[in-house]
Formats: structure tokens, C-alpha cells, sequence
């Protein structure tokens, strides 16, 4: 590289992408990421060990010379079984990390612009804010779930507690819709299965609460990148003005779901056995929009009465379905029409083409898929 290209390079915004290294995380927060390096950004990704492998078994071209994927060992770089112990490291090595990592850059002549940061992890703001670094929040879910934990944490709680009755209504402000227990976000309803992450959840929102109370006192709103668009929820995205400034930005898929080339990278394709032809063959003989998809994602553990009683009901509805496990949660087996796959830890293009309804644990490419494919 010549002086006058390095000195160009380091004048570009050089944004720190900081992510959680579970896969619901860690795609959307690439994707940004490659957008942004397509806006002439210099892009520094940060995850774990566990978290690149994800992210470098599924994607085989990345724009290297903007983006680079800085890693941190969270103790448990084989993966790790419990969970409050995999978080308390998470926070104290990913803090410490994070500091040396933003005060190096700025000794280095390479400063970050700021630091964008996905859910649940505040103590990455509390780090860039030690190092006097602005930072924003990259909401990877739709802005309707951002507005119900909103309303969850500031004076709603006791509504929501009412949802013991399965048939109470739920009824927001600004949003076009109400809910009953079964559409709201399990842990915001009595039967919550993960109180650690409720807590967790409950932190992300008092912190961007009082962020925008001290943003009061400067005639500001603080922002949050929303991974949907203005077109998808429009109510949504401002049922909190005044509050929260919901900016869409999404969606975060990969450029081959849209029609478009400027982002150059491939689909995620984690499938190396043979076995994957066996069910992608199967798909291709599918009509377009025939499929059901099925996926409860990286973190909710489904027992194996809850799998046998969505299995009768899959097979129940009479429609061909697809039904991804995790590996450790794989039986193989093939019902009525059904073939149930090795877990997949992302998207595949022909499935979302084949892909009529779509269940996921996480629900974000559930409306993005359905938007995009015209699936009603």
C-alpha cells in the first residue's frame, strides 16, 4: 500500500461491529458490517473464538481489506454448557479485551468513529464509554419486540404478569396489534424458562432508558439501528418517539436473498457431508412456497415432548415441512413428506425460495423471508 493509500484508509470512519457469538447475533452483525464497508467504511468485527469459527466455517468471501474480525477468548472456546458461567466471563474478559483493543487503535494512529454493539451486550458500551467512544445499539430483532421489552421494563410489567391467563389480551401503545401469551417473547410472560436472560434484557432497556435521559438534557433522542424496515413496520418504529429513535436498517440477510450484487459475499453453507444433497433434492422437487420451516435456533432447549407434540402437529397439517435440529438434538427420520435435516447454523437460499411458513425461535427471518418471498 502506498502513503497517500494508507493515509486515505486512515481517514475513513473506522467503526468497532462488537457481537454476541451466537448465530442469530453474529449473522445480522456481519451483514452490517459489509454494508457498512460498502459505505467506504473501515470495519473492525469483534466476537469470540467460537464465535469467528461460526462465522468462518459459513462464509468463504469477505471483504478483507475494510474488514477485519478481531477475536477474544470467553474461556469456553470449545463451547460451553453453563450458561451464567459462559456470561460472567463473557463480560469481564470481553470488557477487558474491548479496552485494550479501542486504547491500542487510537496509540496506533487508527482510531475507531464509534462502536456499534448487538443486544444484550451493554457492558461493550460501558467499555467504549470508559475510552470515550460514542456507541450504538444494532437491534438484531424486529422493532416490535425492541417496543415490548420496551413497555415490559417501563410500567407494563404488571399487564404482562396478567398473561397467566392464556387468553388475556395484551394491548400496547402504538402498536397495530395486540397479543395473547403465546405471540409475546417467552420471557416476558409468567412461564419465563430463562429468568437469566429476562435480567439480562431488563439491563439493555434501563440502559437505553437512562441514555435518553441524559440525551434530554442536549435536545436529543438516542438512536437504535433496527434490523427491519420502514415498510415492514412502520408502526413500530415509532410507537416509542420521544423516547427512542427506532432507525431501520435491515434487512441484514445476505445480498443473494435480494436480488443484488453490491455486497460481495456468499451464502452461509455450514453443510459439508453428503447427507445435504439428499434434503436440498428434495427441496428443489418442491412447488415454490410449499414448504413449512422449522428452527428453535441456538439457545432455546425444546424437550422431547415439545418436539413429538410439534412433530404430530407438522404431520397433522398435512404439508411438507423441514425441520432443522441441532446436531447433539439429531434423529434421523423421515415421515409423511418430512425430512428432518442436520442442524443448519444459517440460511440456505433454496430453502428460503422453497420456504412457504417459517418457524424460528428468534422469528427475524421468519418476516423478512415471508416479506421478500410474498408468503401471506
Amino acid at each position: 500500500m502506498t502513503a497517500g493509500a494508507d493515509q486515505q484508509q486512515r481517514r475513513r470512519p473506522h467503526v468497532l461491529v462488537v457481537t454476541y457469538p451466537a448465530q442469530g447475533h453474529l449473522n445480522p452483525a456481519l451483514q452490517f458490517s459489509i454494508r457498512l464497508v460498502s459505505l467506504g467504511c473501515r470495519v473492525t468485527l469483534v466476537t469470540t473464538v467460537s464465535g469467528h469459527r461460526r462465522i468462518a466455517a459459513g462464509s468463504s468471501s469477505l471483504p478483507a481489506e475494510r474488514l477485519s474480525i478481531a477475536t477474544f477468548s470467553d474461556g469456553h472456546d470449545d463451547e460451553a454448557t453453563d450458561r451464567a458461567q459462559l456470561w460472567a466471563q463473557l463480560v469481564t474478559r470481553g470488557s477487558k479485551f474491548l479496552r485494550e483493543l479501542i486504547a491500542s487503535n487510537a496509540r496506533e494512529g487508527t482510531p475507531f468513529t464509534r462502536l456499534v454493539y448487538t443486544i444484550l451486550l451493554t457492558w461493550a458500551m460501558d467499555a467504549a464509554r470508559e475510552e470515550n467512544l460514542p456507541s450504538t445499539l444494532l437491534w438484531i430483532q424486529p422493532a416490535t419486540v425492541l417496543d415490548i421489552y420496551y413497555y415490559f421494563v417501563n410500567g407494563y410489567e404488571e399487564m404482562f404478569d396478567n398473561c397467566k391467563d392464556q387468553s388475556f389480551v395484551v394491548e400496547l401503545p402504538g402498536l397495530p396489534v395486540s397479543f395473547t401469551s403465546k405471540d409475546l417473547p417467552s420471557i416476558v410472560v409468567p412461564s419465563n424458562p430463562y429468568p437469566m436472560f429476562l435480567e439480562v434484557m431488563k439491563n439493555q432497556i434501563e440502559v437505553l432508558s437512562s441514555s435518553n435521559r441524559e440525551e434530554d438534557r442536549t435536545g436529543t433522542t438516542t438512536k437504535v439501528l433496527v434490523n427491519t424496515f420502514d415498510a415492514l413496520e412502520p408502526e413500530a418504529l415509532k410507537a416509542l418517539e420521544g423516547k427512542l429513535d427506532l432507525v431501520g436498517v435491515g434487512p441484514l440477510v445476505p445480498s443473494s436473498f435480494l436480488s443484488v450484487t453490491q455486497y460481495p459475499i456468499t451464502t452461509f453453507n455450514t453443510t459439508t457431508n453428503s447427507a445435504s444433497g439428499d434434503y436440498m433434492t428434495w427441496l428443489d422437487s418442491q412447488p415454490t412456497s410449499s414448504i413449512v420451516y422449522v428452527s428453535f435456533g441456538t439457545i432455546a432447549e425444546v424437550s422431547r415432548r415439545q418436539k413429538e407434540e410439534v412433530g404430530k402437529a407438522l404431520v397433522s397439517s398435512g404439508r411438507p415441512f423441514l425441520w432443522t435440529l441441532r446436531k447433539e438434538a439429531e434423529k434421523a427420520e423421515e415421515e409423511e413428506g418430512a425430512e428432518v435435516a442436520r442442524w443448519r447454523e444459517e440460511m440456505e437460499e433454496k430453502a428460503a425460495e422453497a420456504g412457504g411458513d417459517w418457524l424460528s425461535g428468534a422469528r427475524k427471518w421468519m418476516c423478512f423471508h415471508m416479506g421478500r418471498w410474498g408468503v401471506s
